[in-house]
């Protein structure tokens, strides 16, 4: 699974984040653990990160693994185009499924 699911359950810790990239048909997601800088990207079963084929499914899964809320992080590459800067949208949502 990548990160120790148990210790972000348990110890409601960790934040969650879900990753857009610009025409991307898939979403990422990573956990980070609480005073870290680095988060680590969740795996499937044969150590490759895990694509989640919608937003609904990767709420899905952090809330029934504990997590209330997630940053939704969605990257671009046409501002990039448009302006020469490139920079993250953020935007917190809840996870109540």
């Amino acid at each position: 699974m990548g990160a120790n699911m148990n210790f972000f359950r348990k110890s409601n810790t960790g934040t969650a984040e879900i990753l857009s990239y610009a025409d991307s048909s898939h979403y990422l997601v990573s956990i980070c653990k609480k005073l870290e800088t680095n988060s680590v990207f969740i795996k499937s079963k044969n150590n490759k990160i895990r694509k989640f084929n919608s937003l609904f499914e990767a709420e899905y899964y952090l809330h029934h693994r504990g997590f209330d809320k997630a940053v939704l992080r969605m990257q671009s590459a046409y501002e990039e185009v448009v302006s020469g800067t490139c920079e993250d949208s953020l935007l917190t949502i809840p996870l109540a499924h």
